[in-house]
């Protein structure tokens, strides 16, 4: 993440009630507001898995909501890797897996993701054995974890898979329920494999997805930028959380896109000779151990720009400031 200071757009604007006489000293121009400017570019490391395999479950316990998060994750996912570089590959499974069609760019992708038709029940199996003859950095399994075909006992399961030579430090299951059924937890614990729910708001939060999955050593989430209480938020163009005197801008978004913050603070003094200094942290997330943390760094303090068109650039690493 590299931080800089950017231009506002100052806007004003004279609102007046029809039914009151406007006296001439009411149109007399305001002095312009003391503005200051700063610019967030965050930026993500290259990402660690090259090669993603992606498995969507399309069985008929799939029915309602599940396989709606489910394609939800699937595009979103395939959108991601897509702009970072990586391969997308593309299988869907029920009975037995079947390969997609490598879609040519994303709206073909969401075209094949709605033809998908929901079949029979769950062998994951046949899932585990496809998972050994393809050459991929991660694996991820989209699915409830309910089988319904072939080995539905963990323990049977296990003992069959003994065999391959799988990774398990390389699947993820993506679960599209509020908690792990037992089929999963037993597996988990037998074969070493992780598992995400998808629950809550947890559906769109991809921060802790991408580091879960492996795909990323170190997210951004958010900055937050505390100023003196005399300053508050002109203009922004992505919405601003305020607790007292600190402001918190959302990352996430923004690092996937390659887009960037602009956040314009207007002083409420009068004297616009002051210099103002602004403390940014950093917050983000990490997934240690199959555990998502948090970590908050304090970047330093930064002189916000007067006028909003000046100012400095500073570099930011988060995959140097959290090690693992």
């Amino acid at each position: 993440m590299r931080l800089q200071q950017i231009a506002g757009n100052p806007q004003s604007s004279i609102q007046a009630n029809k039914l009151v006489e406007i006296s001439t000293s009411s149109l007399t121009p305001r002095v312009p507001p003391c503005r200051y400017g700063m610019t967030i570019k965050p930026e993500l490391t290259s990402p660690r898995a090259s090669r993603v395999a992606v498995f969507l479950d399309t069985s008929l316990s799939m029915s309602g909501k599940k396989i709606f998060y489910a394609k939800d994750i699937v595009k979103r996912l395939a959108s991601i890797l897509g702009d970072l570089g990586s391969t997308f590959e593309f299988y869907s499974f029920c009975k037995n897996v079947r390969p997609v069609q490598p879609p040519r760019d994303l709206s073909s992708l969401i075209s094949r993701l709605l033809d998908l038709q929901l079949c029979e029940g769950t062998n994951f199996l046949r899932v585990f054995e496809a998972l050994n003859d393809i050459n991929a950095d991660r694996f991820l399994v989209v699915t409830d974890g309910i089988p319904s075909i072939g080995p539905r006992e963990p323990d049977r399961l296990v003992h069959r898979l003994q065999r391959l030579r799988i990774d398990p430090k390389r699947v993820v299951f993506i679960l599209t329920t509020d908690e792990p059924t037992q089929f999963i937890v037993s597996l988990s614990q037998g074969l070493g494999i992780s598992y995400y729910t998808l629950s809550g708001d947890e559906k769109k939060d991809l921060s802790s997805l991408l580091v879960h999955i492996g795909v990323f050593e170190v997210v951004p989430v958010e900055a937050r930028i505390e100023v003196p209480p005399w300053i508050t938020v002109s203009s922004s163009n992505i919405p601003v959380k305020r607790d007292n005197s600190e402001y918190t801008v959302d990352l996430i978004e923004a690092a996937l896109s390659g887009s960037e913050v602009y956040v314009v603070f207007e002083s409420l003094l009068e004297e616009c000779g002051i210099d103002i200094y602004a403390t940014v942290k950093l917050k983000v997330k990490i997934c240690r151990d199959g555990v998502i943390e948090e970590d908050v760094h304090v970047l330093g303090a930064y002189k916000l720009s007067r006028p909003p068109e000046s100012g400095t650039t500073v570099p930011v690493m988060p995959n140097l400031l959290f090690q693992k």
